[in-house]
């Protein structure tokens, strides 16, 4: 190494005093070592610790009634639908089945409603009335028939 390289030669020699030490050493050296020279270190060491522990404890405490406030909220969510639930399970089933078979119709009656109209105005070309009752029957007589293939296709799938 050059004349120049003091620093490094300084610094490879504080590295080779080292030794075989291992870093955890090292460190706990170090820190006695900051210790010993300066005395106003153990008192922000332990300072700062104890922050951490503070910031650690307030952490797992908001935690815990974060926890708490969600199940308790769960609980009152439990209690709301098994009230309404119990108020009239057979008026919502009902209702369930009357939304059910509305959405299942309006399906139907999308795919359908070109070719119904067709028909309908082929049959009752000047009388809408009668248009609107026909069209209305056989929407219904589709559904109904849908229905009952959706069924046999189900009873087929049950007893393969």
């Amino acid at each position: 190494l050059g004349v120049l390289d003091v620093i490094g030669r300084d610094r490879r020699i504080a590295w080779q005093s080292l030794g075989d030490l291992s870093t955890e050493d090292a460190m706990v050296d170090f820190i006695e070592l900051i210790d010993d020279r300066c005395n106003l270190f153990r008192p922000y060491a332990q300072a700062h610790k104890a922050d951490m522990e503070n910031r650690k404890r307030l952490l797992e405490e908001e935690a815990a009634k974060k926890r708490a406030e969600e199940e308790e909220e769960r609980k009152k969510r439990l209690a709301e639908e098994k009230m309404i639930c119990g108020r009239g399970e057979e008026e919502t089933t009902t209702i369930g089945f009357a939304a059910h078979k509305q959405s299942i119709m309006e399906a139907l009656n999308r795919q359908t409603y070109a070719q119904f109209r067709a028909y309908v105005e082929q049959h009752f070309p000047r009388d809408a009335h009668q248009q609107e009752i026909l069209m209305s029957q056989l929407q219904e007589q589709h559904y109904q028939q849908y229905m009952e293939q959706l069924a046999a296709r189900l009873n087929r799938t049950e007893q393969d």
